[in-house]
């Protein structure tokens, strides 16, 4: 899925572990990413998400519900 041109965004359900690992390869691979939460297990680690989002310009997201949408 990383190298497929055809490809525009990933969805990782991966387990929580994995998350901050895929969502960095994802993004340096040019992709956008729709993970599942939590996205990151230490605060740290969304500094890092952070940075490469704004280095790339992609969509980083958390797959996140709230019980009452407005």
């Amino acid at each position: 899925l990383l190298a497929d041109p055809g490809v525009d965004a990933i969805y990782i359900p991966l387990p929580n572990g994995d998350h901050v690992a895929w969502t960095l390869k994802c993004l340096e691979a040019g992709k956008h990413v729709l993970c599942e939460k939590p996205i990151a297990l230490a605060a740290g680690e969304i500094d890092a998400l952070i940075a490469a989002r704004d280095r790339t310009g992609l969509v980083a997201a958390e797959a996140f519900m709230v019980t009452h949408h407005p």
